[in-house]
């Protein structure tokens, strides 16, 4: 089920989330990596989990349909 929320988030959130929880990297060094603010890191981080939160939180049947 987490993979597949996973999949379906926006491509800037999934990255940072993994680059986060996964690698274990810090804002500043998202930030640096990924050529953006640390402002935006934290805004891609909690869109991405409150999107992966509302994902996963579903029904798993629903997890293959758009939202």
């Amino acid at each position: 089920r987490l993979k597949a929320a996973l999949v379906r988030l926006p491509s800037d959130c999934r990255e940072v989330i993994l680059l986060r929880r996964v690698e274990g990297l810090s804002r500043p060094e998202i930030a640096g990596r990924l050529g953006i603010t640390e402002r935006m890191v934290s805004e891609h981080l909690t869109q991405g989990m409150a999107i992966l939160a509302q994902l996963y939180l579903r029904d798993p049947a629903e997890l293959g349909r758009k939202l």
